[in-house]
């Protein structure tokens, strides 16, 4: 571990393949490429606090954290670290409530044909995708029976 981080501090790992994973936390993020037997620290560039990463590719990837902040690496997080602040001003999104597990509200503030939604489970199970085509959606999820929203 990264001399002064603790466990304490991280909120979310995710691992690309059996050796790559980042970790974030606390305006942190990690990375290893030795199954976790050591870890490097990112320079993210912000100083909120870091509670989600997911990497859909190896080079592909995004962390969120508090006041909205978005975080998005096109290089596999590797040098230049290729951390960008998404706009968060210009394309606003909200979705309510939060917890939930049967409905959610999906708002966003900026529609175009290329608004696609998809909603997995923990466990990668893929239970809503649809078009945006409104500033307002509602979702209704059903993870028992897989997607009924196609």
């Amino acid at each position: 571990m990264s001399s002064g981080i603790t466990f304490s501090q991280l909120k979310s790992v995710f691992f690309t393949d059996a050796s790559t994973g980042y970790a974030v936390g606390s305006n942190i993020i990690l990375k290893t490429v030795n199954a976790g037997t050591t870890w490097t620290a990112l320079t993210s560039g912000t100083s909120s606090n870091l509670w989600s990463v997911s990497f859909p590719d190896a080079d592909t990837g995004y962390t969120a954290g508090d006041n909205g902040t978005m975080l998005r690496t096109i290089n596999g997080g590797g040098f230049p670290v290729g951390l960008t602040d998404l706009d968060s001003k210009s394309n606003t999104i909200k979705i309510y409530p939060n917890p939930s597990s049967t409905e959610i509200t999906i708002e966003t503030s900026s529609i175009s044909t290329q608004n696609h939604l998809s909603i997995m489970s923990l466990s990668g199970q893929q239970l809503f995708t649809r078009q945006i085509t409104e500033s307002k959606t509602v979702a209704t999820l059903n993870p028992l029976s897989g997607n009924d929203n196609k």
